[in-house]
């Protein structure tokens, strides 16, 4: 296996994170569909994703030009492009670290990220949150993971995240885990 690591930059980088998006995205469409090694819940346009890569690292995995892996990222600003996502943004303004509000530090909002189910165990989550790291400057990357998704919640602690908080939104019970950049 020989993946390569390296941030998205065009449209056919966009095409590829949208279909392996498109394979595990949980929708009340695929109901009874085995979700137990994960899924993601939120849907991008390539309109969104165009402007995402212009404001934070989207980082993608590929082997032989396919993507089998991507992390998406997000400032805190692009998250009004997802109205879904505002129950999230709520629960960060709670979470305070060393006596300081989390929104009151430079954080960039982990985005989804997805593991095509060949490449899991591989370390390729790892890499791909290096890479975001290793291309934006913040004090910390948070991000949510719905409770019924352990292996993704397991991947992220194994990774460097620590479980901050919880809250229940839109039909899920949420981990909000947090990665401490500052180190």
């Amino acid at each position: 296996m020989m993946v390569k690591i390296r941030k998205a930059t065009d449209e056919k980088d966009i095409a590829g994170i949208l279909s392996l998006q498109k394979k595990y995205l949980k929708t009340s469409e695929n109901q009874g569909k085995d979700w137990s090694d994960g899924f993601v819940t939120l849907r991008h346009s390539e309109e969104i994703l165009a402007q995402m890569i212009d404001e934070s690292p989207q980082m993608i995995a590929l082997e032989s030009g396919r993507i089998v892996g991507y992390n998406l990222s997000m400032i805190p600003d692009r998250s009004v492009s997802f109205p879904i996502l505002k129950p999230m943004l709520q629960a960060f303004e709670t979470i305070k670290i060393d006596g300081r509000k989390l929104i009151d530090y430079s954080y960039l909002i982990g985005g989804q990220c997805c593991i095509d189910a060949g490449y899991r165990g591989k370390g390729l989550l790892r890499q791909l949150y290096e890479g975001t790291k290793n291309e934006f400057i913040a004090d910390f990357c948070v991000t949510e993971i719905a409770r019924t998704n352990p292996r993704s919640l397991q991947a992220h602690l194994k990774i460097g995240f620590e479980k901050m908080i919880e809250y229940s939104a839109a039909d899920y019970l949420w981990d909000v885990v947090l990665w401490d950049w500052r180190e």
